[in-house]
């Protein structure tokens, strides 16, 4: 096979494989793309004959892969996924708007104060704001459907590219009136009996409730569960259980007592946004002043 037949191989030929591939189907795909079974057939046939190699092996009922076709498929979708990513980053560059996301918790306690400041100095840029837990924001920038976001900061990625903001705890939250109310710190013991009420697996603090609160062979009593933190913060507060939340998140509130664990269980909120990632000038300058506000405000408590 000569290599410059390559260069006869078109965009839509490998879109048409990718679907069939997917579909298992000629009719299916053709409906799928609103073309004809025809042209797909076509087109396929004509992209075989450029590689010289059997992509699909088609019957009478239904469409597989070859081994090649396999190896292939795997290849193009990747490709087409990078090409897709970058026509997105393309359009949105310098648009004035700003894709970021917002864990609640993140948002209330601490996206105020650097958004005021951040719209004094630039008042030409938005932000249009995704709110969900750390878990869901790391997967949406992962994605490419995010440009950047705040978030509890894994300890290490190979997809994301992270500055640490502040440090903090994850507490249990007990009701005021509660019996381990006035203890100094807690243990798996100490939780063994007592109900939950805890955020959805978009959080991070879900898994670290199984992972560092309670040994594999336990599982916490957990009665309730949502994705709306003041709804898991009023039914800790009205008794209903225990939860485990951010520390700076709870620590004022009047009806809820925060308790750290024995073996602490510190975080890092920071900044995060995709490695590779094409990144607005708009991005850059959003980045550039969240580090800078973070610096001047640990600066500012040094003193």
């Amino acid at each position: 096979m000569e290599t410059g037949g390559l260069r006869k191989v078109e965009l839509r030929q490998l879109e048409y494989f990718v679907e069939v591939s997917r579909l298992k189907s000629f009719t299916h795909a053709a409906e799928s793309l609103h073309v004809s079974q025809p042209s797909i057939s076509n087109s396929l046939n004509k992209l075989e004959e450029e590689l010289g190699v059997k992509l699909l092996d088609r019957t009478t009922k239904s469409v597989s892969l070859t081994l090649k076709g396999e190896i292939f498929h795997s290849r193009i979708t990747e490709i087409l996924s990078e090409m897709n990513q970058a026509i997105v980053e393309i359009n949105e560059l310098d648009t004035g708007v700003v894709k970021i996301g917002l864990p609640p918790m993140i948002g209330a306690q601490m996206f105020p104060n650097v958004f005021m400041g951040f719209k004094e100095k630039f008042t030409n840029i938005e932000f249009e704001v995704t709110e969900k837990g750390s878990v869901a924001i790391k997967n949406l920038i992962e994605n490419g459907e995010l440009e950047m976001g705040f978030i509890i900061l894994p300890e290490s990625s190979e997809q994301l590219e992270m500055v640490p903001l502040v440090e903090d705890q994850l507490v249990i939250c007990v009701p005021r009136n509660h019996i381990l109310h006035s203890k100094k710190s807690l243990q798996c013991n100490d939780l063994i009996k007592e109900k939950f009420i805890m955020l959805t697996e978009e959080y991070v603090h879900h898994n670290a409730l199984l992972k560092y609160c309670f040994p594999s062979s336990i599982k916490p009593n957990i009665i309730f569960t949502s994705d709306k933190v003041e709804t898991v913060k009023a039914m800790v507060a009205n008794g209903l259980g225990l939860s485990l939340l951010m520390d700076m998140y709870v620590k004022d509130h009047r009806d809820i007592v925060a308790i750290p664990l024995k073996k602490r269980l510190n975080i890092n909120i920071g900044l995060a946004w995709k490695k590779g990632r094409v990144l607005s000038n708009d991005c850059q300058m959003v980045i550039a002043f969240i580090r800078e506000y973070f610096c001047t405000e640990q600066q500012n408590r040094k003193v």
